[in-house]
């Protein structure tokens, strides 16, 4: 024996060697088992927390916008039912909420369709109100009978809640907005309701269940059902695996606090898929075993790197998973703060390797709006590159697809107009894509100047166009429930709401005058007693349409029923009598009469009492109207 180790010592060595080799492998296989399952527990954690702060930014966001609905339905000068379901109408779906309902204090509920219905024994008012703004467990819909979820907002009127804004939340809905593609799609997301233990989401199962149903499953070591409904219950986070009846494997599950009421957030995914790299790993030791000297050593720097090289992607997967959500996180409020922009849009420079970033889009009124972020560089400055002689958004609308240019011969091929746009502002390269409506209309274009990076394709950019999609889409909504509660729908003049915040405007103004014509159209009483509301509303909209032709649209208001006032400021006396009598003589021609009451100051005054002053001439004006009409009707006093 001696003599043939002697005489085959490499290959003693080599078996020696391949021996050591295997007990390693198998270690190491063991080891490389617990390390993937530490790894998708740790992937899990994170999944789950973004998961839960996704949902919780969903709901905060529901309720910003039923607070503004709501405070758009107490605003209302008259409790008319009509206008409130107008209102609820006006609500498209969005976000987690598909429809809107007032339940009123005598626990009836106002759909959006105009029927009031009792909802007595599936929903209390009082105990509603009394939680103020949240968001309930699951409910039956009185309408529907499906199981539901209603975001609370109060109506307040004099300091009181006159009713509730319920946002509905159908629970069926729930997995389409919150699929996750944790784990190449193979992860799946629950909602629990830790203060019932019943599942508000589940993307495994046809079904919602409870915890008490998961607990019956069979736990896998060092796990059990008592200290995952502790869990639950108490709103710890923690982790636990158990055999699936679907599959028949073992899912491995992690459960955070969702920082709404008593929910928890979960995702789970199977033991296969958790195990598949370590499965493939196996696989590779396997082979490798079977192969000697060079093979091995081939083998082996296959697998470093491949392994440099999945480490490369999966980092550069991750750098745009953060980059995308970066930007979203950031665009999420920014029709709010327009900082958010700028923030997002030097994300979007820095992810590009730009110099500079923009964003140019239209809302539905027409208005044009352009952001542009540049790196401040010194001496760097001059016009966006998105200009009034450029659209970019109207070059998509007419069928142009990205723009891409690394020269000026490049941006020449692109169009004339980028050409010179290219050369007017020495730029070294342009790339620009279309920003797409869920819907599939152009709605904006994103672009980036300056790359340090000849881009092959503008994938990068394009990722995160949907971010500002939904950024174009929120500040619809928002500048369309901001003109709801500051302009007359009748007549299109400022209202109320607009007239109290503007005084403080006009008491510090500080020109050389201010004058305040009070005007009102006699006769609405009447008009809507003899021929209708109808034929009074085009009254008022009579006067108001001329108010606004001689004074402006900025400082005219409609305050009251038949009631308007205009300011004018720096104006001499003269013009504003001219003015007011322009309004009342067009009235006269058409067959109305508006009462005018006149009040100019020089200089800096208070402005309330230049009101009152106005509208005691405008009250003389109108006694002497109605004295002229034989007594009729006696003129009303302030």
């Amino acid at each position: 024996m001696k003599a043939w180790l002697k005489t085959h010592r490499s290959v003693a060595a080599s078996v020696l060697l391949m021996a050591v080799v295997v007990s390693l492998s198998l270690g190491l296989m063991d080891h490389i088992y617990r390390v993937e399952e530490e790894l998708c527990f740790q992937e899990l954690q994170a999944a789950t927390g973004e998961l839960a702060n996704e949902i919780r930014l969903r709901v905060e966001s529901d309720q910003q916008l039923l607070a503004v609905i709501a405070d758009v339905i107490a605003a209302q000068e008259e409790q008319d039912p009509a206008e409130v379901v107008r209102v609820l109408r006006q609500y498209h779906s969005r976000g987690m909420m598909t429809r809107l309902q007032v339940l009123y204090p005598d626990d009836t509920l106002l759909l959006s369709t105009g029927e009031r219905i009792a909802a007595s024994g599936l929903l209390s008012f009082e105990e509603e109100a009394a939680l103020g703004t949240h968001i309930s467990g699951k409910e039956t819909d009185p309408t529907s009978g499906q199981p539901v979820l209603r975001n609370y907002v109060p109506i307040v009127r004099d300091g009181e809640t006159a009713a509730l804004l319920c946002g509905v939340v159908e629970l069926t809905r729930l997995p389409e907005l919150w699929s996750t593609a944790e784990f190449g799609g193979s992860a799946s997301a629950y909602v629990i309701d830790g203060a019932t233990g019943e599942f508000l989401m589940d993307t495994w199962h046809q079904t919602l269940g409870t915890i008490d149903d998961l607990g019956r499953r069979t736990m896998k070591e060092g796990f059990s059902p008592e200290q995952f409904g502790e869990d639950i219950r108490g709103g710890v986070p923690g982790y636990v695996a158990f055999i699936s009846r679907t599959v028949g494997d073992y899912l491995f599950l992690y459960y955070t606090p969702a920082g709404i009421n008593r929910w928890m957030v979960a995702l789970s995914v199977p033991e296969g898929v958790v195990y598949q790299r370590a499965d493939q790993i196996r696989s590779a030791f396997l082979g490798f075993l079977a192969v000697e000297g060079v093979c091995f050593l081939l083998y082996l720097a296959w697998v470093l790197r491949s392994v440099r090289r999945e480490t490369r992607e999966k980092q550069k997967r991750l750098d745009l998973v953060s980059y995308i959500y970066d930007v979203e996180k950031l665009l999420f409020t920014a029709h709010q703060n327009s900082e958010q922009m700028d923030k997002a849009l030097a994300r979007v420079a820095g992810m590009n390797a730009a110099r500079s970033a923009f964003f140019e889009t239209a809302w539905d009124d027409g208005e044009r709006a352009v952001y542009l972020w540049r790196r401040p560089e010194p001496g760097a400055g001059g016009p966006p590159p998105a200009t009034e002689e450029l659209s970019y958004l109207e070059l998509f609308r007419q069928g142009r697809g990205p723009v891409r240019a690394w020269s000026e011969a490049e941006a020449a091929q692109a169009g004339e107009e980028i050409r010179r746009v290219f050369r007017r502002d020495h730029l070294r390269n342009l790339m620009v894509v279309p920003v797409e409506s869920p819907s599939g209309d152009v709605i904006g274009a994103l672009g980036v100047a300056d790359t340090a990076v000849r881009w092959e394709s503008s994938e990068l950019l394009g990722s995160v166009a949907f971010s500002f999609s939904m950024f174009h889409r929120n500040s619809q909504s928002y500048r369309l429930v901001k003109k709801m509660g500051e302009v007359d729908a009748l007549t299109g003049l400022r209202n109320r709401n607009s007239f109290q915040r503007d005084l403080e405007l006009y008491q510090r103004f500080q020109g050389r005058s201010l004058a305040c014509a009070y005007l009102d159209a006699d006769g609405l009483h009447e008009l809507n007693n003899q021929q209708g509301h109808a034929a009074g509303d085009r009254m008022l909209q009579f006067v108001a349409q001329h108010i606004q032709a001689e004074f402006g649209g900025d400082t005219t208001y409609r305050i009251g029923g038949d009631e308007f006032l205009a300011f004018a400021l720096d104006m001499d006396p003269e013009t504003v009598v001219r003015k007011s009598q322009a309004v009342a003589q067009a009235a006269e021609r058409e067959g109305y009469h508006v009462s005018v009451g006149i009040q100019w100051r020089a200089g800096t005054a208070p402005v309330e009492a230049v009101m009152e002053e106005a509208e005691q001439r405008m009250y003389a004006e109108k006694a002497r109207y109605y004295a002229r009409q034989g007594g009729e009707r006696a003129a009303r006093q302030p």
